[in-house]
């Protein structure tokens, strides 16, 4: 037995709210759990650079422009006659002269010297000269043709071909529509200050802007920006997208790598302050530019030209970007920025005003709170029957009934509808919101919502980016959650909404409740010009997976960190997508106790079992971040008679974007679906795993792991920071560029059953020298039935293959004559016979791994089949009789902010999961305590037979 060492309670510390408390222990809605993270600039750009990989399209300029810039051919020639053309081209000689000047005097940099003159000479004599009324010119076409300045550069015409005659999508691409009125657009400078809302720090050289918008001087003001500027000396170690790479325009060096990181960055705050379908950009090389269209699959990139010898070609583009409507300049126009001088913003102030009552009754969301007298007389729905559940959608104005233990009487209880009321962690949300931060009345389906800064969002620009907010809805004048996303665009995929929709109407419980939802007509185009869509079958993708890697574009490339990543011969395809959500939660990491967490996952693994069940649907990607805390007012299941209503925390299982029905067994993403930290084994090691029951009772047990080994008190705490390394980040690179399940995860479940550490120490939950039995029992337990899985598993897989590889030996010896008969002789065979005779030592190699296990071995793997026997564990471990079971003395604290012994670790990232920082990075900050102060009740309903320790 080996001597487990728990640590001793310390001082409580007290907290206002359940927000507070979850922002203590370092919960940051926009990281995935794990490491410590700050705010990185460096790293953060260079795991965007990785993201876009693969997904730059470079134009030349004159595809560029006819594809994506409408075409001012009669401005062009109305405003900017021969004349005027000369002038701009004579003052920007003397801006490249100028700059070379102060370049080698070293009076100033020379790149803020090229970003002030240039500015300059664009606003005074192209924008300021080609605003006015546009509406009466010459509509003469006049032939301006763009041409490059050296005709030897590489031209896009096939890829010209491949964008007119794309067939992929209903929607074709269309030229935008341009404005009558030439507003009057200014570039202003910032290139040494950030905006104080940014922890990243960003700061783009210059930006266009509307010319009477009210801006603070010298910074970024991403909220305002119509098109960021970039500026840097010449030279091609400067210019990420080289064109003498031609097609292959990804990063070699450096240097390159680094202003690609920026410039994806400073897109990406582009996207994040505002709501945008794309973003344009320019970008200046000393005396060449190049323009970008960047939107959530990737980047359009045009070819360097030479704006001395070209001035008409920068001249007409800078004129596009702004006789472009909104919605061309890539806004989004359901989403409308408000003016502090507006209704709905004022409004928004005075809903944030503490020293203003709300409307609604503010009620405490901590644990045990009783029902307020207040809320007696409001509106009210029926009393949840099987108080494990979360109700969806109830009908107001109806009351239930409970009998009184000590009575014969029945007992009429009302429980307020929550539109009734608000708790005060929501009121707290919003109000953090509004700080600092830009506002929009954001439209579903016409109905307005009002938000601030989103509750949490994705890192990067590629991708889904999902923000959730804490939105005001007019209509109800109530808060509720708003989720804003592109979801991936394909055949056979619903959206969130439509599987919320089905799930709600077929009564599955603690799921989120849809209040509305809206599908876009925006779509993003990158994806449109280079998507190959992947037709394979999950066998055929298997098979040739295993035939080792190609010359073609499925190679493996090698990046500056000598990590090799798989290259992708698609680009996903994205659509906008919008939906409100009746409930606004806390997160997991809110959890006060450990029996509390396990009670939260036991009640996403019931929404998940009654999903199944109830609607045949499977969620494919449970995480920490998608399974949330609900406070609800339920009679309490303590046995005493009690039938006063009070506050307990359920369970909520969200985010269903990524499920699909049970008997969809093909693949119908090109991509590897769920969140790296918390899949299971079996899919991390085959990307072409169909996820099923057993992985999903997998990813919830990985849940339980992370958080418990995060946050509660056991024997291995200064290794935590290796172990949610190991476990839940690092991977496996195969030679042919795959990557595969962490070493550490595959050990623990599929080879030992058991958690250990670095120093080979079996980690155990306890507190005080008190084991806390519970928490171990169902680990020690799930880990034995996983084991027992793909114990079961590679026997039958082994089974499997040696009678496919026995057939096609006996097919191949019947069709082929048999050999030519000849003495063998044995030179080394001995006369005098072996010495040790009797003994045989040589084993058959074709069967010595097939141990056939136990009959024990296959009824804990048959336990993962279905939901019966974990909803039953976590039923017995909620109601263990024994109150020794749990601890209850508890502390929980965050083990990442401990001073510890460091391990050195170099920087990674996974496909799909979050980065690693370095080790350094990791702040000293004192650790925070809280001690549980209400018993937590058990969950789930039912049923069986014990299941512990089995």
């Amino acid at each position: 037995m080996e001597p487990q060492v728990f640590p001793s309670s310390s001082k409580d510390k007290p907290h206002s709210s359940p927000v507070q408390f979850a922002q203590d222990k370092h919960h940051d809605w926009n990281r995935e759990p794990g490491i410590v993270q700050l705010p990185n600039a460096p790293f953060d750009r260079l795991e965007m650079v990785r993201d876009l990989h693969g997904k730059v399209v470079w134009l030349s300029l004159k595809d560029f422009v006819n594809k994506l810039l409408p075409i001012p051919r009669r401005l062009l020639f109305n405003k900017f006659p021969p004349e005027q053309m000369s002038k701009i081209n004579a003052a920007l000689e003397g801006v490249i002269q100028n700059y070379k000047q102060r370049a080698q005097e070293n009076k100033c940099l020379p790149e803020d010297q090229l970003a002030t003159d240039f500015t300059d000479v664009i606003n005074r004599d192209v924008l300021a000269h080609s605003a006015g009324d546009i509406s009466n010119m010459d509509q003469t076409s006049v032939t301006v043709p763009i041409i490059p300045a050296d005709s030897s550069t590489h031209l896009a015409s096939d890829a010209d071909e491949a964008l007119e005659s794309t067939t992929r999508s209903s929607h074709p691409i269309q030229h935008t529509d341009t404005i009558d009125t030439v507003p009057h657009y200014v570039v202003r400078l910032s290139p040494h200050k950030w905006d104080l809302s940014d922890p990243a720090r960003n700061k783009s050289d210059a930006a266009l802007f509307m010319k009477d918008v009210e801006l603070e001087e010298g910074r970024p003001n991403w909220q305002h920006q119509r098109a960021f500027f970039e500026f840097k000396q010449e030279g091609t170690q400067n210019d990420p997208f080289e064109d003498a790479q031609k097609r292959d325009v990804e990063v070699l060096a450096d240097k390159r790598q680094k202003v690609r990181g920026q410039l994806i960055s400073y897109a990406d705050r582009v996207f994040l302050y505002q709501h945008r379908t794309a973003a344009f950009s320019l970008f200046v090389i000393g005396k060449e530019f190049r323009v970008m269209r960047w939107d959530r699959s990737g980047v359009f990139v045009s070819e360097k030209v030479d704006y001395l010898l070209r001035t008409d070609a920068l001249v007409e583009v800078l004129l596009a970007l702004i006789v472009m409507d909104d919605e061309a300049q890539g806004f989004d126009t359901s989403a409308t920025l408000l003016q502090k001088d507006s209704d709905d913003y004022r409004l928004m102030d005075t809903l944030a005003d503490v020293n203003i009552s709300f409307h609604l009754p503010v009620v405490s969301s901590e644990e045990g709170t009783p029902l307020p007298k207040n809320l007696a007389s409001v509106p009210s729905q029926p009393l949840p029957t099987n108080t494990n559940t979360v109700m969806n959608d109830p009908s107001p104005g109806l009351a239930a009934q409970a009998e009184d233990s000590d009575s014969e009487e029945t007992v009429t209880l009302k429980i307020p509808n929550s539109d009734s009321f608000v708790f005060d962690y929501v009121l707290d949300y919003f109000r953090k919101s509004v700080t600092d931060w830009p506002r929009y009345n954001l439209t579903i389906n016409d109905e307005e919502f009002l938000v601030g800064k989103p509750l949490y969002h994705t890192r990067g620009l590629v991708g889904r980016g999902t923000r959730g907010y804490v939105a005001y809805r007019k209509r109800t004048r109530t808060f509720v959650f708003l989720k804003d996303a592109w979801r991936p665009f394909y055949e056979n995929v619903v959206s969130e909404g439509e599987i919320l929709d089905k799930l709600n109407k077929d009564g599955v419980c603690n799921i989120p409740t849809l209040l509305t939802a809206q599908l876009f007509d925006h779509e993003t185009r990158v994806s449109r010009y280079c998507y190959k869509e992947d037709l394979r079958t999950n066998e055929e993708r298997k098979m040739q997976a295993h035939e080792g890697p190609s010359d073609g574009p499925h190679g493996v490339k090698r990046t500056q960190s000598g990590m090799q990543e798989e290259l992708k011969s698609y680009v996903r395809h994205y659509g906008h997508h919008r939906l409100a959500l009746k409930e606004v939660c806390l997160p997991i990491t809110a959890f006060r106790s450990s029996r509390q967490l396990v009670s939260v996952v036991g009640d996403a693994v019931e929404a998940h079992y009654e999903a199944t069940t109830k609607s045949m649907m499977i969620h494919r990607d449970i995480s920490s971040g998608n399974i949330l805390i609900l406070p609800k007012f339920v009679i309490p299941d303590d046995g005493d008679g009690n039938t006063t209503l009070r506050i307990r925390w359920r369970g909520i299982l969200a985010d269903w974007e990524l499920s699909k029905p049970l008997q969809d067994v093909g693949a119908r993403q090109p991509e590897r679906t769920g969140t790296w930290r918390y899949m299971s084994v079996a899919s991390l090691l085959d990307a072409f795993h169909i996820v099923g029951t057993a992985d999903e009772i997998e990813s919830f047990f990985n849940v339980v792991l992370h958080n418990a080994i995060r946050y509660c008190s056991h024997n291995v705490e200064l290794y935590v920071s290796s172990f949610i390394d190991n476990y839940f980040v690092r991977f496996e690179q195969l030679p042919d560029g795959t990557i595969q399940c962490p070493g550490a995860k595959v050990n623990a479940i599929k080879n030992t059953g058991e958690i250990r550490v670095s120093n080979n120490t079996r980690v155990e939950f306890g507190v005080n020298g008190r084991p806390n039995k519970a928490l171990n029992d169902l680990i020690t337990t799930l880990l034995r039935w996983f084991k027992a899985r793909y114990d079961v598993e590679e026997y039958e897989d082994s089974l499997r293959s040696q009678e496919t590889s026995t057939s096609a030996t006996d097919a191949a010896s019947e069709s082929r004559p048999p050999p030519a008969q000849r003495q063998r002789v044995d030179s080394s065979a001995s006369k005098t016979g072996s010495p040790f005779q009797g003994t045989t030592f040589r084993e058959d190699s074709a069967v010595s791994g097939l141990v056939k296990p136990s009959t024990e071995t296959y009824k804990r793997a048959a336990r993962l089949h279905d939901h019966h026997a974990v909803r039953g564990l976590f039923w017995e471990i909620l109601h263990s009789e024994d109150e020794t079971d749990w601890p209850q003395d508890e502390v929980l604290q965050d083990h990442l902010k401990i001073l510890r012994p460091l391990e050195p670790v170099p920087e990674e990232t996974t496909n799909g999961s979050t980065s690693r920082a370095s080790a350094n990075s990791v702040p000293n900050l004192q650790p925070v305590y809280y001690k549980t102060t209400a018993k937590r009740a058990a969950t789930a309903s039912g049923v069986p037979k014990p299941w512990r320790g089995k």
